[in-house]
């Protein structure tokens, strides 16, 4: 059995990036939905899945934004420039 807590997204983007998150947004993210990633791992016959949701931790966010690591400074605008309509932490 395992769990994950990841930063991720409340819905996917489908195929644009919101405009006031373009400034923030790199080719190399991978911020996904719960939905995303129940999809990926439903294509493993080795994997269950006994719950998923979606969630917004607030402490979990300020706590990463507060940390010295130089991509939770760059999150700190982006973070503020999203206002909450877009990010969340993904639970399994």
């Amino acid at each position: 059995m395992i769990a994950v807590e990841i930063p991720g997204l409340k819905v996917d983007f489908n195929s644009e990036v919101p405009a006031e998150l373009k400034p923030f947004w790199h080719d190399d993210m991978n911020l996904y939905s719960a939905k995303w990633w129940k999809d990926l791992w439903l294509h493993s016959s080795h994997i269950e899945i006994e719950q998923s949701f979606s969630a917004c931790h607030k402490e979990a966010w300020n706590d990463w934004l507060q940390c010295d690591n130089p991509y939770a400074k760059h999150d700190i605008e982006m973070i503020a420039a999203e206002n909450g309509k877009y990010s969340g932490i993904v639970e399994f």
